[in-house]
C-alpha cells in the first residue's frame, strides 16, 4: 500500500512493503517489514519489524524496532529498545537501550543507554550518563565533549572529548590505570593546563608519567610558535608529579593488609628483593634465594617511601608456585 496525507496510515496495523508519506505517517501503529515512513511523526510510538526506513522529526521515537533499521531525525531512535545494525542520525539519536553494532550520530548520541559491543557514538554527550550505572560493552567508540562520562566500560573502548571517560569504572576489578602527560606543549595556556589538572583528578587515575615538552629537530612542534617558558613548564610538571604521588598513594591504600601474589625479581638492594602484583603494586620482601624468580603469596603491610609495600611472605604457600 502507498498512503500520502497528514495522518497517512496513522493508528493502523499495516502489512508488508508499505510506503507512507505524511506528518503522522505510520504513527501509533504496528507495522511489519520493509516499510518506509516519511513524516513529522514517522514510525513514532509503534512497534516495527526489520528493514525499516523512517525519516522525520520524531522518527522511531518511543518504539521498539527490529534489525537493520535506518532512522533520521531530531528524535531518531529516542527512548526505545532497538535490535542490531541500526543507524540513527539526530539530536537525540540512540537515547536509551540499544543492541550491538549501532551507529549513533547526534547531540545525545547513545546517551543514558545500556549498549552492547562495537557501537559508535558521535555527539556532545555520546555514551554519556548523568548518573552512575550506565553500562557499555566492549570495543565502543565515543566521540564528543562529554563522551563516555560516568560510565562502566568493558575493555578496548575509545572515548574522545574534554570529559571523555571521566569517573570510569572498568570491567576489571582493582585495575591500575596510568597515563602519560606532556606538559608545556607550544601555545599551552594556563587555563588549558588547569583543565588538564582538573580532568586528571576527576579521572581517578592510579599514577602519571609526566613529561616536560622538549624541542626535537625535524619535528613540526620544533617550528611552532608560542613556546612555553622553561620555568613555567617546570612549575606545571612539579604540580602534576605531586598529584601523581597522591593518586598513587590513594590507590595503594586500598590494598593494605590483604594477600597478593608477586613474582620476585633476582635483584637485591639493601637486603630487599622486589616484585609486582598483577595490578602493578610494587612490593619489597627480605632477600632470600628461596624466593628468587618465583611467584609467591605475600601479606601487604605498611606503605613505605616511593609507594612500595612492605611484604611479608606466606611461607606455607611458597611451594605451590
Amino acid at each position: 500500500n502507498t498512503a500520502a496525507g497528514y495522518f497517512a496510515l496513522g493508528s493502523n496495523t499495516t502489512g508488508d512493503n508499505n510506503t507512507a508519506f505524511g506528518r503522522d505517517a505510520l504513527y501509533n501503529n504496528t507495522t511489519a517489514d520493509s516499510n518506509t515512513a516519511i513524516g513529522h511523526y514517522a514510525l513514532r510510538s509503534n512497534t516495527t519489524g526489520t528493514l525499516k526506513t523512517a525519516v522525520g522529526y520524531l522518527v522511531l521515537e518511543d518504539c521498539t524496532t527490529g534489525t537493520y533499521n535506518t532512522a533520521m531525525g531530531e528524535g531518531a531512535i529516542k527512548n526505545l529498545t532497538t535490535g542490531d545494525y541500526n543507524v540513527a542520525i539526530g539530536a537525540a539519536a540512540g537515547t536509551q537501550t540499544n543492541g550491538d553494532k549501532n551507529v549513533y550520530v547526534g547531540h545525545y548520541a547513545g546517551k543514558d543507554s545500556d549498549t552492547g559491543s562495537y557501537n559508535v557514538g558521535i555527539g556532545q554527550y555520546a555514551f554519556c550518563s548523568d548518573q552512575n550505572g550506565t553500562t557499555n560493552g566492549d570495543y565502543n567508540v565515543c566521540v564528543g565533549g562529554r563522551s563516555g562520562k560516568v560510565i562502566s566500560t568493558g575493555y578496548s573502548n575509545v572515548c574522545v572529548g574534554c570529559e571523555a571517560g571521566s569517573t570510569i569504572e572498568t570491567g576489571y576489578r582493582n585495575v591500575c590505570i596510568g597515563a602519560d602527560v606532556i606538559v608545556g606543549f607550544p601555545n599551552e595556556t594556563e587555563e588549558e593546563f588547569e583543565k588538564t589538572f582538573k580532568l586528571i583528578k576527576n579521572l581517578k587515575l592510579s599514577y602519571l608519567h609526566v613529561f616536560s615538552f622538549s624541542e626535537r629537530e625535524n619535528t613540526l612542534a620544533n617550528d611552532m610558535k608560542g613556546k612555553i617558558d622553561k620555568f613555567i613548564i617546570s612549575k606545571r610538571s612539579k604540580r602534576l608529579r605531586i598529584l601523581s604521588e597522591k593518586l598513587k598513594y590513594s590507590y595503594y591504600r586500598k590494598f593494605s593488609n590483604i594477600k597478593k601474589e608477586i613474582i620476585v625479581e633476582d635483584k637485591n638492594k639493601n637486603g630487599y628483593q622486589y616484585g609486582f602484583t598483577d595490578n602493578y603494586l610494587k612490593v619489597r620482601i627480605p632477600s632470600s634465594k628461596e624466593f628468587t624468580n618465583k611467584k609467591i603469596k605475600v601479606q601487604l603491610g605498611e606503605i613505605k617511601e616511593d609507594c612500595i609495600f612492605e611484604g611479608n611472605p606466606i611461607l606455607e604457600d611458597v611451594s605451590k608456585y
